[in-house]
């Protein structure tokens, strides 16, 4: 990407999924053009996972990570809470705050009857009775 040619469509699709990652709000005409690539670029990653992998290459796991990424609508360098809805960066600072930096820790932490701390994480966490509920 030194030489970006904006015209070209790889470079349209390359730019939509990067705001795909980032979760980013996109005028509605993009937004279509985005949900195009999206129903398409699963099927090829795992054409290329199939490919790379039966031909014993080891880039194979960054298509498995890349397929991941377009899955979960996220960079592979976010922090896993952010799968979890309402769970934005506020809200994931707060429950690191409690040692939680995975999803199956904040189930742990989320059982009243297993950890003391559960009142002041849900009161830290800042989450009505809903967005608690949609988490679970």
């Amino acid at each position: 990407m030194s030489q970006p040619v904006y015209e070209s469509p790889h470079f349209k699709a390359y730019v939509l999924l990067q705001a795909h990652f980032s979760r980013m709000q996109l005028p509605i005409d993009l937004a279509k053009d985005q949900e195009t690539i999206l129903k398409r670029v699963l099927n090829l990653l795992s054409a290329c996972v199939d490919v790379l992998s039966s031909e014993g290459h080891s880039n194979a796991m960054e298509a498995m990570e890349l397929s991941q990424m377009v899955v979960q609508a996220m960079w592979d360098r976010y922090s896993p809470l952010k799968q979890i809805p309402h769970f934005e960066n506020e809200v994931v600072k707060a429950a690191e705050e409690f040692g939680i930096k995975e999803v199956t820790e904040l189930q742990d932490a989320m059982d009243p009857t297993e950890k003391p701390d559960y009142e002041k994480l849900v009161k830290r966490l800042g989450l009505d009775n809903n967005q608690l509920a949609d988490a679970a």
